[in-house]
């Protein structure tokens, strides 16, 4: 069958939520966040949140196309369709590092890279696990 396609274009990301080049302020930082200055090497979760406006964002934004993907596949299964996945936006790069929290760009990244920009489906999804997902 035909791929189906959800008809119109996707809400626009949001804006970038901490730019950079504020004053006083690291980029992608919270200037309210009322933490002491950020320790080198890991930090709990919690502490990234509060830190980081941009990783806030991009959690929030994840989870909105997550459950907009998640419909999508619904869709698709029922009308026996298959599914084209669609272009994600982030607004923060994936890392393991510690060091892109507040500003949730790679340190490696071209310095062009703007906030928030088009990022690969491995960013949101785990591929080899919707591979394996079969029929009942």
């Amino acid at each position: 069958p035909p791929p189906i396609s959800l008809g119109g274009p996707p809400p626009p990301p949001p804006a970038d939520p901490a730019p950079c080049g504020r004053p006083g302020v690291e980029c992608g930082e919270d200037p309210m966040h009322g933490l002491p200055k950020k320790r080198f090497g890991n930090i709990p979760a919690e502490e990234g949140m509060r830190r980081s406006a941009r990783l806030r964002a991009n959690v929030d934004l994840m989870g909105r196309q997550v459950h907009a993907l998640r419909d999508a596949l619904g869709l698709a299964r029922v009308l026996n369709r298959s599914l084209i996945l669609p272009h994600f936006d982030c607004v923060c790069d994936r890392s393991e590092l510690t060091e892109i929290v507040p500003s949730c760009i790679y340190p490696g990244a071209p310095h062009a890279l703007r906030v928030p920009f088009k990022c690969s489906t491995h960013f949101v999804l785990d591929i080899h696990k919707l591979q394996m997902i079969q029929e009942p």
